[in-house]
């Protein structure tokens, strides 16, 4: 039995409910479900978490403080769950259905303290690829950094922690090692043509939906 931190020991319990998308339409991302209110700690005990051809099940944009216990993630045609900014995320003893994207988890965005526990069905874990917010960022000492070859301009994606999921693979892009029984290519064929990737499509090309200034500045928790 996995003891989860201190800080869960107040947290909402929310079990045994189930949340289902809708297909995804044509240039419209959608998820079976998005965690609210944007601060934790909830734990979702035994809940189901279906696609349903949405474009993830579970939509997890800087969300801190969120454990996941026996729940059935059913993936969508992006990801099963995606992650972006946020940390202090646990997935203890979850079960991963794969829909039709190749990946079952990506963590982006300089999102942290990541923990995937004897989760059963996880086959593909991509970690550190480009995010819209990683074109430039502002960090709170006021300085600015923009997006470089072998670099985001956002921090990297860090203390992520797979353990107990035979099969499973990690993809990293820009990040630092993981640790677990995982496969950790540092510099596959993957990331040696996404780092460069990254920096043309960041310098040169304005996003379709551009994201509002004040969400390229980093907040210190995200730095933690």
């Amino acid at each position: 039995m996995i003891s989860l931190p201190a800080y869960f020991s107040d947290a909402l319990l929310i079990e045994g409910q189930t949340y289902t998308g809708t297909p995804k339409q044509a240039g419209i991302d959608n998820h079976a479900h998005c965690p609210d209110p944007n601060d934790g700690p909830v734990i979702y005990r035994k809940c189901v978490f279906d696609a349903n051809g949405a474009s993830e099940a579970l939509k997890l944009p800087r969300k801190y403080d969120f454990a996941f216990l026996n729940c059935h993630i059913v993936g969508g045609v992006e990801d099963g769950v995606d992650i972006v900014r946020g940390g202090n995320l646990w997935f203890v003893e979850c079960t991963f259905e794969r829909g039709q994207a190749k990946q079952d988890v990506t963590i982006k965005g300089g999102a942290h303290d990541v923990h995937i526990i004897a989760c059963d069905g996880l086959r593909l874990i991509e970690v550190g690829n480009y995010t819209k917010y990683d074109a430039h960022a502002t960090y709170p000492d006021g300085t600015t950094r923009r997006a470089l070859p072998w670099r985001c301009a956002r921090p990297p994606v860090r203390g992520l922690s797979v353990e107990g999921c035979p099969g499973c693979e990690v993809i990293e892009y820009h990040s630092e090692p993981t640790i677990g029984d995982v496969s950790r290519p540092l510099l596959n064929r993957r990331r040696i043509i996404a780092a460069p990737f990254f920096y043309v499509r960041s310098t040169f090309f304005s996003e379709i939906n551009p994201a509002p200034a004040e969400e390229f500045t980093i907040k210190p928790e995200e730095l933690a």
